[in-house]
């Protein structure tokens, strides 16, 4: 039996946070505030380089006198970005308003309805039905799978 003298203290009241112990919730606010000091360290330190580089380039175009080639060369990086931003956001607008022009209206709810095992001239079960069963469960996943198993032991 352990001395209880070796036991941690437990607090007296645990939401008032007195008395010994470990408190995670303490831990936890620690870890967030060290972790953002240390983001804002990184994406300062980030930044700071590279408006130093800027500068240091502008400088330095100043003194050769060819500040014109460094203001040419970054107004056709972004007017070029701003282009690609653009043209990317339309495609992906237009694509979004076909798939939604030429959607379903009505979508079932599993693949059930959408797949039929029976033969569609007999009524009797078929194997190609199954067989589509299987491709489709193995592209959709576990749920479908086990209705096709179940579908193919009654065949």
């Amino acid at each position: 039996m352990r001395n209880p003298s070796d036991l941690p203290r437990s607090p007296r009241n645990p939401r008032s946070g007195g008395g010994g112990g470990f408190r995670l919730s303490s831990f936890k606010r620690g870890r967030a505030i060290w972790s953002a000091i240390l983001a804002i360290f990184v994406v300062g330190g980030i930044s700071v380089r590279g408006l130093a580089d800027f500068y240091v380039d502008v400088l330095w175009h100043n003194v050769v006198g060819r500040s014109d080639v460094f203001w040419g060369v970054l107004t056709t990086k972004v007017i070029l970005g701003a282009i690609f931003v653009v043209v990317f956001t339309s495609a992906t607008l237009i694509n979004l308003w076909l798939a939604d022009r030429l959607a379903p209206s009505n979508v079932p709810v599993s693949l059930e309805p959408s797949t039929c095992w029976l033969s569609p001239t007999s009524g009797e079960p078929s194997v190609v039905g199954s067989s589509r069963d299987l491709v489709c469960a193995g592209s959709v996943g576990r749920p479908a799978g086990g209705v096709a198993m179940a579908r193919l032991a009654v065949v």
